[in-house]
């Protein structure tokens, strides 16, 4: 499992973390993409990661 975070940023109070993601089954094959968001650094919640507009 590979969980380096590959982007941080702030929107309205809430700090988002995404970070590469690869299933501990897969051995590496495919990469795949996780999102946390906390107001806090202790708290986190997963979201799940956003779904963008067809054509995006």
């Amino acid at each position: 499992m590979d969980l380096r975070p590959n982007g941080l940023c702030q929107h309205n109070g809430l700090y988002h973390i995404f970070h590469q993601y690869t299933p501990a089954q897969d051995l590496g094959l495919h990469k795949s993409w996780g999102h946390y968001v906390t107001r806090d650094w202790k708290h986190f919640a997963d979201p799940g990661l956003p779904r963008l507009r067809p054509g995006l």
